[in-house]
């Protein structure tokens, strides 16, 4: 997938069974400046490390049940995992698909229809953000 995101001349990936350092220092050799590819390789492992921290802090979070009627929505050019959603979910489920792919559906046009979709779930039809709103 990154090949795909980084363009035709990016070159094949590494072969899979290469070591995280050396499929690390070809993806940075991609993204950086030729003078800063050091410094892309520190960016990316920061980058891990709060990912890290991040899974460690929600690892055993169980949410509270709901019962709320639930927009799922999802890229055309991704999987839709909609009935997966409505099994594990007790209101009512719809499934809205927009435009693009699972990293390009909050860009134009996709993100209208992520925007237009929320609204249509809104009892005011104005999606608001701040508490008790």
């Amino acid at each position: 997938m990154v090949p795909q995101l980084l363009g035709s001349d990016a070159g094949p990936p590494p072969d899979l069974t290469s070591s995280a350092a050396e499929q690390l220092r070809w993806l940075a050799d991609r993204l950086a400046p030729e003078s800063d590819v050091t410094g892309v390789v520190a960016e990316i492992e920061r980058r891990f490390d709060v990912y890290k921290a991040h899974l460690r802090l929600i690892s055993g979070f169980v949410p509270p049940a709901v019962n709320v009627d639930t927009v799922v929505i999802g890229a055309q050019e991704s999987e839709d995992n909609a009935a997966d959603w409505a099994r594990a979910l007790p209101g009512d489920v719809r499934s809205v698909r927009v435009r693009g792919d699972h990293y390009s559906f909050l860009d134009s046009p996709g993100v209208q229809e992520v925007a237009a979709a929320l609204r249509s779930m809104s009892p005011s039809n104005e999606v608001s953000l701040a508490a008790g709103g």
